[in-house]
């Protein structure tokens, strides 16, 4: 079993099973105080029988605020952390390596433009993915991690 994570809050965790598609997650999460995190132990339970993670490598973004890179990075961190509890060795990989593989246009401003072609892009390898939420729009961070999934496959 192989498990694709996009890490942060509203990312996901996808997991293939002899390249075939399981189910895809959003990222558990829990309250703590008025903030929301990733819930490490609802983490562990999606993972623990994992053969290997394949993990974004994401650093801050510019112009993203100081309190929401140190919350990203605190839950990267978690990610990570959840990995070694478990011993499950994981890959960290950039956004554009694993995009790249698929021909995907990385050098594009267009945000929504770039998820759109992830998600059909995901869509043409696994069609009966479920994208999208409860009210029809893109949860993106799905798409990315079956993605980042079935990259770890190659």
């Amino acid at each position: 079993m192989i498990i694709g994570i996009d890490p942060g809050l509203q990312g996901a965790v996808a997991i293939l099973s002899d390249a075939d598609l399981v189910p895809v997650h959003d990222m558990p999460t829990k309250k703590v105080g008025k903030k929301k995190k990733i819930d490490g132990s609802a983490l562990r339970e999606l993972i623990k029988d994992a053969d290997h993670v394949c993990l974004e490598d994401v650093v801050s973004r510019p112009g993203q605020g100081i309190v929401s890179a140190f919350t990203f990075g605190e839950g990267f961190g978690l990610i990570k952390g959840v990995c070694e509890s478990l011993g499950i060795p994981y890959l960290l990989v950039r956004p554009s390596e694993w995009q790249k593989l698929y021909g995907l246009n990385t050098g594009t401003k267009d945000k929504s433009k770039k998820k759109k072609e992830i998600a059909n892009k995901c869509l043409s390898f696994y069609p009966k993915a479920n994208l999208y939420g409860p009210k029809g729009g893109l949860k993106d961070g799905r798409s990315d991690a079956i993605m980042i999934a079935r990259y770890a496959l190659n």
